[in-house]
């Protein structure tokens, strides 16, 4: 039984005490949401004026009694005065201050020396001599920073109060301090008595130090748990709500410097919204009132117009059963009821007009479908039967709409096969016989708008796929009338989409392959770094030199080693140049210089093969400037040279030709060597194939030319080989001239430190245990270095904040975080800022390396280490580093 409807009279009456009730509640509301912010910002308010009161008188008494200390200091390391001297002086200072109950003068074995006591404390002077106070941290951390030092607050077993100590060195002795902070607890009380708010001071462990109530003090409860302490002993101040005392409260948390320590002032949350709350009283008493006028107000206001809408109910009926010819003329009251019964009027009249606009439509919609050339719309009543074929669809199917309107079903295009594997795909999700036309339509049949792929059979028998929404016609009563299809070719697309699958499987493909070689490059470069560097340090050994033998073996293993090296890198560039990934910065580079730089690195080994090698350049007019990536093409430079020494004969040859031709710049490395057949220069550049050198003892991998070439290509150049065997080989190097030379910044040379060895500590973060064993065997040829080693991020950090060293040296890859977050760290803390950083890693990427100079690392080392090349970077970075450190270093760096 359906519920009955409301009348108008009784949802009139409704809505009038509604109306009635609103603006009292809308009032009440606005009170609320103006005044309750303000209370709160004025609670807050004074919260934050109370906390800076409280932190300033914290910060001057700390402040008053370190003068003190330092004053005693520095009479005693002065000379000025002796410790027995001293002790009228302490004796008044604490005679003055309340704040003290106790003055050591401590020797520089930590044993009391002299002492002042007050004569209440129940002590004397004789006991305290001899006390030995080497344990305290405040001590120790003073005469290691050389400044004055505060301890953690602790509860005292001799006084019964809350203590802090005050450690100031004084040459060989130390002066102590030991204060009580019950004289702060009574400064508090003063504060909190001019309002309902609570001022306390928490230590650096987060226990209270200082309240209003002296014995709470005394009961050290620890506020960790409450976040907004947590945050203000972590340097932020804060406001907001928080539990306290047992109550909710709006609290402000403020740091105090240098310190440690936090001022918590909290305000109950109940004393704020007082005010508020007894205005909703008085707002309560208005409701009642008001509810009791609207009421009777409502009801008759209710009668008159439910009568007025009676009557337009009762005449509207007429109107619909006898039409616009038998109009009554009914006469209502009010302007608004005649207007709404002149338009239903006028609506019935135009009920005529929008049918045969209907009947348009419907004809404009069929132009519609017959344009829409591209899309196929075919429609079906209920048993199948087509009944729309628009103009898409017999482009796309090949048949015209006059054969398959009427006459056929959707079945004659569908490939059968797919119907079938359908009809019983739906069969088993419908648990029920489904026939093939049925498998089409079952999902739009139970209300789902289907989108699926099929296979259209075109007239001609020729197939293409088409994506298919087919959706369900209806009746305004929800009766189905038929089926919608609407069908687009999705041939082309499919293809796009299965190449650009294939375009992405191959990227991903190469950048596995790209990963897998540099994580190989990592795995390998680590045990290879120890293996290098127990080597060089076996060879240089000088208290223990290796026999001839001996050394002979140790020059092949660095040779192997150096070997590897260069082949994982070999690799890597590959690896680089195939996937896309090889970036170059093309600049203007100057021609002399990349060919003196290639000279000085070749020279070795032109000097190990017993090949002369000479250089031929013009100088006037001087050389123009190549457009080109500097370090590349220093490289392909060293490649050729290399080569050209490598496979020379005995006492040949080897020449580098540089020369302008038009708007190039041409390289020409020449050599009297063993040279190539016409088919040995057709195969040069297949990688790994060393054209039967394997067999002549040479190191060497098979893949440098091809780097070369790549190289020089990526450099918009181009490389050429002349060769003819037994003769000699000429490889031409062709690159653009720079167009616009600017001017270009020119580093300043490293200085190297002089004769005196460098000193200081250095800190190593290195979880690998062989490789700080290695770093320890370098660093012992410096003996002025002190060596400290940290196995995780976290304790290399809390180590070096602990004591800021004179140069770091670091890993990338920690167990717990990246050498990234310790730069960060570094970065973040200003007496680490300046401290040297080199970082330690076989990641040897050139992109890495050119990140990681960018953040601030001052030097960059890839495992395996050369022992040279690390102990001459270590010897720079102190040696910068010694001008910064002294201005570091003073007495008041230490906080």
């Amino acid at each position: 039984m359906s519920r009955p409807l409301p009348t108008l009279r009784a949802r009139l009456l409704r809505q009038f005490l509604l109306l009635g009730m609103v603006p009292v509640l809308a009032v009440f509301g606005a009170a609320w949401m103006l005044l309750v912010p303000v209370l709160v910002d004025q609670a807050e308010h004074r919260n934050r004026e109370l906390a800076l009161a409280v932190r300033d008188q914290v910060q001057l008494q700390l402040a008053a009694r370190e003068r003190g200390a330092r004053m005693l200091a520095q009479l005693l390391s002065g000379g000025l005065a002796t410790p027995a001297a001293l002790r009228p002086l302490m004796q008044s200072m604490l005679e003055a201050d309340s704040f003290l109950q106790a003055l050591y003068v401590a020797d520089a074995g930590g044993r009391v020396v002299e002492a002042a006591l007050p004569p209440a404390s129940g002590r004397y002077v004789r006991d305290a001599l001899g006390l030995d106070l080497s344990g305290q941290p405040a001590l120790a951390l003073a005469r290691q920073s050389r400044t004055p030092a505060w301890s953690d607050t602790f509860l005292s077993t001799l006084s019964g109060q809350i203590t802090l100590v005050l450690a100031a060195p004084a040459g060989s002795h130390t002066v102590v301090l030991e204060l009580s902070l019950a004289t702060l607890s009574r400064t508090l009380l003063d504060l909190a008595q001019t309002g309902h708010s609570t001022p306390v001071v928490v230590d650096r462990a987060g226990r209270i130090v200082a309240h209003p109530d002296a014995r709470l003090a005394l009961q050290q409860e620890n506020l960790r748990a409450v976040t907004m302490v947590e945050q203000a002993l972590a340097g932020k101040a804060t406001s907001g709500r928080a539990r306290f005392e047992g109550i909710d409260q709006h609290a402000h948390a403020l740091p105090v410097a240098p310190i440690g320590w936090v001022v918590f002032v909290a305000h109950p949350v109940e004393s704020v919204l007082a005010p508020v709350r007894r205005l909703g009283g008085a707002i309560v008493a208005v409701l009642g009132g008001t509810i009791v006028l609207a009421t009777l107000w409502g009801w008759w206001l209710a009668r008159r117009t439910g009568n007025e809408v009676a009557q337009l109910a009762d005449g509207a009926h007429v109107l619909a059963q006898d039409g616009v010819a038998a109009l009554p003329q009914p006469q209502f009251s009010t302007f608004e009821f005649n207007a709404v019964w002149q338009r239903l009027a006028e609506l019935f009249g135009q009920l005529n007009q929008r049918d045969r606009q209907t009947r348009a439509a419907r004809q404009d919609l069929q132009a519609v479908l017959d344009a829409a050339t591209e899309v196929a719309v075919i429609a079906t009543d209920t048993t199948g039967t087509v009944t729309v074929f628009n103009v898409g669809a017999e482009r796309m199917l090949g048949r015209s709409a006059a054969d398959v309107v009427g006459r056929q079903s959707p079945l004659l295009w569908h490939d059968a096969a797919e119907v079938a594997a359908r009809a019983q795909d739906a069969a088993r999700r419908y648990g029920e016989s489904v026939g093939p036309m049925e498998a089409l339509v079952i999902e739009a049949r139970h209300g789902i708008a289907e989108v699926r792929d099929w296979t259209f059979v075109r007239s001609d028998h020729s197939r293409l796929d088409v994506s298919l929404a087919v959706t369900a016609m209806r009746t305004p009563e929800g009766e189905l009338k038929g089926f919608l299809g609407v069908a687009v070719d999705v041939t082309e697309r499919r293809r796009l989409a299965a190449a650009e699958l294939a375009r992405r499987s191959a990227e991903l493909a190469s950048q596995a392959k790209s990963d897998f070689l540099s994580r190989m490059s990592h795995e390998l470069r680590t045990p290879l770094n120890a293996v290098l560097g127990y080597a060089q340090l076996i060879d240089t050994d000088r208290e223990h030199p290796p026999s001839a033998r001996q050394h002979d073996s140790l020059q092949h293993i660095q040779r192997a080693g150096w070997h590897l090296v260069r082949l994982i890198d070999d690799v890597l560039d590959l690896a680089r140049i195939e996937s896309g990934r090889l970036r170059l910065a093309i600049t203007s580079v100057d021609a002399a210089a990349a060919v003196e730089q290639a000279r000085r690195l070749v020279a070795p080994q032109m000097l190990r093969h017993g090949v002369a090698f000479s250089v031929q350049m013009p100088t006037d007019p001087p050389m123009p400037r190549i457009a080109a990536d500097e370090t590349r093409l220093t490289q392909v430079l060293v490649n050729l040279l290399g080569n050209a020494a490598k496979y020379n004969r005995p006492h040949g040859s080897v020449t580098l030709e540089c020369e302008p031709v038009g708007d190039n710049v041409v390289l020409r490395v020449r050599d009297t060597g063993l040279g190539m057949t016409a088919e040995q220069v057709a195969r040069m550049f297949e990688p790994f194939n060393r054209l039967g050198r394997e067999a002549t003892g040479l190191e060497g991998t098979g893949i440098g030319l091809v780097i070369t070439r790549h190289l020089v290509e990526a450099m918009h150049g181009r490389l050429e080989v002349r060769s003819k065997a037994g003769v000699g080989s000429d490889f031409i190097v062709t690159l653009p001239a720079a167009t616009a030379v600017g001017a270009i910044a020119v580093p300043p040379p490293s200085t190297m430190p002089g004769s005196v060895p460098p000193r200081g500590r250095v800190l190593y973060i290195e979880d690998h245990e062989v490789n700080a064993l290695l770093m320890g065997a370098i660093l012992s040829q410096r003996p002025g270095l002190e060596l400290q080693v940290c196995a995780t991020m976290r304790g290399g950090i809390e180590a070096a904040r602990a004591a800021p060293p004179d140069l770091l040296l670091l890993d990338l890859h920690l167990p717990d975080g990246t050498g990234e977050q310790v730069l960060d760290a570094f970065e973040a803390d200003p007496r680490l800022a300046q401290v040297p950083v080199i970082v330690v890693s076989a990641d040897a990427t050139q992109a890495r390396i050119q990140a990681l100079r960018a953040r601030g690392a001052t030097d960059y080392l890839t495992k395996p280490l050369d022992v040279r090349q690390t102990l001459a970077a270590v010897d720079r970075a102190l040696a910068r580093a010694v001008p910064a450190a002294s201005a570091e270093k003073t007495p008041g760096r230490a906080v």
